[in-house]
């Protein structure tokens, strides 16, 4: 098995870290798939990881249709079920300023501070 498609879990990985990494390989993967240019093994693979999570995947906007969003492939990451049912059961349609904010009244460590910083277009 290629090894790009494998988690490696150091002390210092932290559960973001693995979801963030196992949901790049499901993209990859899905992309793959989808280009019907995946290896019977990279198709294994993915079949694998969508039974490991239990879930199917789902489209998540990243600024919300509520918000003017749009289908476009840049506002659109594709997620778990779950986890992007518990990202809306939290946040709702929150601009990231206020999720930060949220973040900061109530959860964050008053030691540090959650900043959002915009892209550069």
């Amino acid at each position: 098995m290629n090894s790009s498609y494998t988690v490696e879990i150091t002390p210092q990985t932290t559960s973001a870290d693995f979801v963030a990494r196992e949901l790049s390989i499901m993209q990859t993967l899905l992309t793959k798939v989808r280009e019907e240019t995946a290896t019977t093994e990279e198709r294994r693979r993915l079949r694998k990881l969508l039974k490991w999570n239990r879930t199917r995947l789902t489209k998540h906007h990243r600024v919300p249709r509520a918000r003017n969003g749009t289908d476009d492939a840049r506002n659109i990451a594709l997620i778990p079920n779950r986890i992007h049912t518990r990202y809306h059961a939290l946040f709702g349609i929150m601009t990231p300023f206020d999720i930060a904010n949220m973040l900061n009244e109530h959860f964050i460590d008053p030691d540090y501070q959650l900043v959002v910083i915009p892209r550069e277009p």
